[in-house]
């Protein structure tokens, strides 16, 4: 049986992990530099699991202050907001469950990326639906 402990990324602390203070602007500079990033997990001091921050919410974000036809809204906006404040519940599977699992969670979440968290809810890595769909396909 294949394990998501088998198929999981390690994590960049600096890329993949933030605080709940974080503010969106130092989020946003994860995604514009560190360009394949597509999900940034939210953790406490102990680096368990609090939420996500999808690229998606950001893009929203930016999309609805070029509606607006002001640019400068967007980056205010992401000024006085923190990662908290836009974060999406928490999506995870445990490191010593079945790759199915993952698969299943994905397909029923409908999401592409997930938290590999350990049996104290810690985040030891991620998944994303290539790491799956490559180690099923193996």
């Amino acid at each position: 049986m294949k394990l998501v402990k088998d198929a999981k990324r390690e994590l960049l602390p600096d890329l993949d992990l933030v605080q709940p203070q974080t503010d969106l602007k130092q989020v946003f500079e994860i995604f514009k530099f560190h360009t394949v990033t597509r999900v940034i997990f939210v953790v406490d001091a102990q680096n368990k699991l609090l939420g996500m921050v999808d690229v998606k919410i950001l893009l929203k974000l930016l999309a609805s202050s070029l509606v607006k036809q002001e640019s400068l809204t967007f980056f205010s906006e992401v000024s006085a907001r923190t990662a908290e404040d836009i974060m999406v519940r928490r999506i995870y599977v445990k490191e010593n469950e079945p790759l199915s699992k993952a698969l299943q969670i994905m397909v029923e979440t409908k999401t592409e990326d997930l938290a590999v968290v350990d049996d104290q809810e810690k985040i030891t890595g991620s998944l994303n639906c290539f790491d799956v769909m490559s180690k099923l396909a193996q």
